[in-house]
């Protein structure tokens, strides 16, 4: 009798162990995560360091007395680097055809396994008896064309299911390389994709071209050796016809949409959609309901499987983001530890006098010979838009010391004023040097830099 989704997750009788020793717990045969990123484990290692493990792991007891991990392989890890000896787990009494069941599932409704693990994982529960609705369902909610079209990585050649992990080709690029019938052109073709960063509708264009269908691939035709003009298909054109018949969609709003080439920065040629609104009187408002009902109406359509994919693939993006800034930020501080600061008057003017060189000589004063700090730092201070290196200067330490307080450091004290000296007699100017013309773009991205990094840098 197949598994049905409410018998698979019924556990009973777990026991809470707040000490189960580390070196007794074996990892998961189950486990369908391949790949750990480094930047999510260093996060939850120090989130562990700062607040302990809120969530124990989930185990179950073998026979010999050692313990089989079902979830929690991220926490695992991270205890481990902190040197704990013990640490707080459920105790599951489950045999192995429940405990593989949990462990998968836990483990494939995670948003950061890769399109290759995620089809492994599936196969796994279908080996164990579970249709593919019944897996959808355990997913989320999805259908099962979604797990199939995973599934159908697995029939790909070993080489190209390799690539996969590397990030550059998804599981939609794949859809494409399939139709090729023979493996070997697979693979050269994934390779080629997966080396030149291809899009997906490039590589459509690319096996087209392959399988000999000119007029889809954009080749020539015909007539004359001539170029055909390729029918360009918009795949959301159902939505803007629908919208379009409905009078009331965006009321007193005029708007367009028309779908074709553009040119990227990066001087490449994509396919995309243009959009073109025309608000009467309240801008803002009347362009803001105007994109958030485009927008509702396209995920309306939408698969919603994909769309939740789509959705927690962005906010996995933001989170990577922010730890790799917050990486940045802590070694900044930690380097903030190691520095020179002058504290005597003899001090000051020796550093006064390599400021004369530029921005790069005083961090190599201050950090040393060596430091990211030093190689990421201007060689002039025209290039930040100083012309005065004593004002620069001033600038680094006092953005220094600013930092030293902010972390909690004691701040380096200032030097000691140097006894005065006797006045000397105003020597005669001479008529200001002419100043070099202002590149006035590089003074603006020159000042958004220092608004957001500050003077440090």
């Amino acid at each position: 009798m197949e598994p049905t989704p409410e018998s698979s997750l019924t556990v009973t009788a777990a026991a809470f162990d707040p000490n189960v020793p580390l070196d007794k717990i074996k990892p998961s045969p189950y486990q369908p995560r391949k790949y750990f990123s480094e930047e999510s484990l260093l996060e939850l290692t120090q989130n562990i360091q700062r607040q302990g493990l809120i969530e124990p792991l989930t185990l179950r007891l073998l026979p010999d007395g050692t313990y089989e991990l079902i979830g929690g392989e991220r926490r695992l890890r991270a205890v481990k680097r902190l040197g704990w000896t013990t640490v707080k787990a459920q105790i599951l009494p489950v045999d192995d055809q429940k405990a593989a069941e949990l462990a998968l599932i836990d483990n494939l409704q995670r948003v950061d396994l890769n399109a290759l693990e995620r089809a492994q994982g599936y196969k796994r529960l279908e080996d164990m008896g579970f249709s593919l609705e019944v897996i959808a369902s355990k997913m989320g909610g999805g259908d099962r064309s979604t797990i199939s079209r995973y599934l159908s990585l697995l029939d790909l050649p070993q080489e190209v299911q390799d690539l996969l992990p590397r990030g550059n080709i998804s599981e939609t690029h794949t859809r494409s390389i399939r139709q090729i019938p023979d493996k070997v052109k697979q693979i050269e073709l994934a390779r080629q994709a997966d080396k030149e960063g291809w899009s997906v509708k490039e590589t459509e264009k690319r096996v087209n071209a392959l399988l000999g269908n000119p007029q889809k691939a954009g080749g020539k035709g015909q007539k004359g050796g001539q170029k055909p003009e390729e029918a360009i298909v918009d795949p959301a054109a159902d939505v803007w016809s629908k919208a379009k018949a409905d009078m009331d969609f965006i009321r007193e709003t005029f708007w367009e949409v028309k779908y074709g080439p553009y040119k990227t920065e990066q001087g490449f040629m994509k396919d995309g959609w243009n959009f073109w609104i025309s608000p009467r009187q309240h801008v803002r408002a009347e362009l803001a309901v105007a994109l958030r009902k485009l927008s509702d109406a396209v995920a309306a359509t939408a698969d919603p499987e994909e769309l939740k994919e789509a959705a927690l693939s962005s906010e996995e993006q933001d989170r990577k983001l922010a730890q790799v800034n917050q990486q940045i930020a802590q070694t900044t501080l930690n380097m903030l530890g190691k520095i020179r600061l002058p504290q005597t008057p003899q001090e000051q003017a020796e550093l006064e006098n390599v400021s004369v060189r530029g921005p790069r000589a005083v961090m190599e004063w201050i950090y040393g010979q060596g430091s990211p700090l030093v190689l990421a730092s201007p060689l002039s201070w025209k290039e930040i838009g100083e012309p005065d290196p004593a004002q620069g200067l001033k600038g680094i330490l006092d953005g220094i010391r600013r930092t030293q307080a902010a972390a909690g450091a004691a701040p380096a004290p200032a030097p000691q004023s140097a006894p005065a000296a006797a006045p000397v007699p105003p020597a005669v100017s001479s008529p200001p040097a002419a100043q070099p013309p202002v590149d006035e773009e590089k003074a603006r991205r020159i000042a958004a830099l220092k608004a957001k990094y500050g003077r440090i840098l």
